[in-house]
């Protein structure tokens, strides 16, 4: 962006000028304000987790296990998990594939096991 604006800059310091020129360079400045202004806005607090989130994801993957194993209950958790993986990703590995869970249930995953989630959303399974 810079580049551009100081190319039509010099441009029109060598006598090049014209209504389509300085349109364009007006249009360029204004850009340039315009993207200056949003680095300079103070970032956006982080989000901040429950302290008890991976308590409460520890519980929640529990009561899910129990579900899974209750013949009565199989089909809704099952529904439930389905609801919380966005996809699932295949890749080659040295032994077949590995399997990547991408969405809410990898945060659960992650939590529940002790480790902080990165917030991407992804578990591996082994």
């Amino acid at each position: 962006m810079t580049r551009k604006l100081d190319g039509l800059v010099d441009a029109i310091a060598d006598g090049l000028r014209g209504p389509d020129l300085q349109r364009r360079l007006d249009e360029l400045g204004a850009r340039k304000k315009e993207l200056g202004a949003r680095l300079d806005a103070p970032a956006p607090p982080p989000v901040r987790l429950h302290p008890n989130l991976a308590v409460l994801y520890r519980q929640k993957v529990a009561e899910l296990h129990m579900a899974l194993a209750n013949p009565e209950l199989q089909t809704e958790a099952l529904e439930l998990i389905r609801g919380l993986i966005e996809r699932v990703e295949l890749h080659p590995a040295e032994e077949g594939f590995r399997i990547e869970l991408v969405g809410e249930i990898a945060n659960m995953i992650t939590l529940s096991a002790g480790r902080r989630a990165s917030g991407l959303g992804r578990t591996e399974l082994r």
